[in-house]
């Protein structure tokens, strides 16, 4: 028994392996209309922590591009049930997106997909989730557990700042 659900888990990493390697970063030029960036803390340890979404859309997939960022603090202390019915946000920011705001989503991508080519655990209870997903699925990438999330960290400072 423990010999097939070893090959089972060996076969789902590899599968889990080919498909992120599958994935590659968009050229500025041909974004898709919505890009979701998610990270969700540790806060909480198996119950999750705060997350936190940065999302490039274009209205009607049309014209400019805007930036959304939206927080949602965990607090330990409720059932974590409750909160994850929440569709609420504790902070929620829309701004213009620029040239430079977009190169930096794209290093967001790029950085993703390098954290998880280079993660050696695959299976855990509780850690930090970074995500990405395009509205188009093109791509999707999801690195858990995972690690601080840099140029994420420094997408939200940008915006923030505006």
């Amino acid at each position: 028994m423990k010999t097939i659900f070893s090959l089972i888990i060996i076969l789902v990493l590899t599968v889990a392996d080919l498909i992120s390697n599958q994935t590659t970063t968009p050229e500025l030029e041909k974004l898709p209309c919505e890009i979701e960036l998610t990270s969700k803390d540790d806060k909480c340890g198996e119950w999750g922590g705060n997350l936190e979404i940065i999302k490039l859309f274009q209205k009607n997939c049309e014209g400019e591009f805007f930036i959304e960022y939206r927080l949602r603090k965990m607090d330990c202390k409720i059932d974590p049930i409750v909160h994850y019915k929440r569709t609420d946000f504790d902070k929620t920011k829309v701004v213009l997106s620029s040239i430079e705001d977009r190169k930096l989503i794209l290093t967001c991508i790029a950085e993703l997909e390098e954290m998880i080519k280079n993660n050696p655990i695959k299976i855990t209870h509780s850690g930090i989730v970074n995500e990405v997903k395009s509205s188009d699925s093109t791509f999707m990438l999801k690195d858990y557990p995972s690690k601080e999330w840099l140029a994420f960290d420094k997408l939200k400072k940008r915006i923030m700042e505006k």
